[in-house]
């Protein structure tokens, strides 16, 4: 009786040692998973936080007062570059810099930044952006004719994906307009092109490694839209 006795107390001990240790573990377990889940949440926000704020003192960088009818956008661009390549720490997100203006009879008219002169000089269309040639075509016949000069100033920039590139209308003053709260009328686009090869090869990859590298985690930026592609 006693043995038996025995090896029912150490059964039960060893069962209730059991149930402990398993409830012990779920909790460890949801602890952890909670720690991993709140990490995880901090570095998107974070990933989420420096992209914007690289592509935000980008398009800072870039923007252009409306221009006077004798002025030209080529010098403010350029003077705005260099500003903005001493300032940034990615210089290496600008590919090429274009600017586009329909002259007489809607012949339009390219120009790209030379960067060896730092000067712009006409161009002929670059087949990879033969489809935002159109898309910049469309885009100009839904300006309005007449803004404030004011609301040039702060126009919205578009993200063109396909390039990718970054675009805003280039504004220029009418002639007659007064000196405060003027009108301007739109005279172009400026164009950013983004250096892929940078974006895809080692800005998003340090990115991502600063803020996902110490989680034990497989991090992968994929595009937006189908068909999906890991980049």
């Amino acid at each position: 009786m006693l043995e038996l006795l025995a090896i029912l107390v150490m059964t039960a001990v060893v069962v209730v040692l059991a149930v402990l240790q398993y409830r012990w573990t779920a909790q460890i377990s949801q602890s952890e998973h909670d720690r991993l889940k709140t990490q995880l949440q901090t570095s998107v926000r974070d990933f989420n936080g420096e992209f914007s704020y690289d592509f935000e003192r980008l398009c800072e960088g870039f923007e252009i007062a409306p221009q006077a009818p004798s002025s030209t956008f080529e010098s403010a661009i350029a003077r705005q570059y260099l500003n903005w390549s001493k300032t940034t720490s990615r210089p290496g997100l600008v590919g090429s810099l274009h600017i586009w203006q329909p002259g007489q009879a809607q012949a339009a008219r390219l120009e790209s930044f030379d960067w060896r002169s730092g000067k712009f000089e006409a161009v002929a269309w670059p087949e990879n952006l033969e489809s935002l040639r159109r898309f910049l075509t469309q885009e100009l016949g839904r300006l309005q004719p007449i803004i404030s000069d004011r609301d040039a100033v702060y126009y919205p920039w578009t993200f063109y994906e396909d390039s990718p590139a970054l675009i805003r209308p280039l504004f220029r003053i009418s002639p007659n307009g007064a000196d405060i709260g003027s009108d301007a009328h739109p005279s172009g686009f400026l164009i950013v092109e983004i250096n892929r090869g940078f974006l895809d090869d080692e800005y998003l990859p340090e990115l991502a490694g600063w803020h996902f590298g110490d989680m034990g985690l497989e991090v992968a930026i994929r595009s937006a839209r189908p068909p999906y592609k890991k980049i």
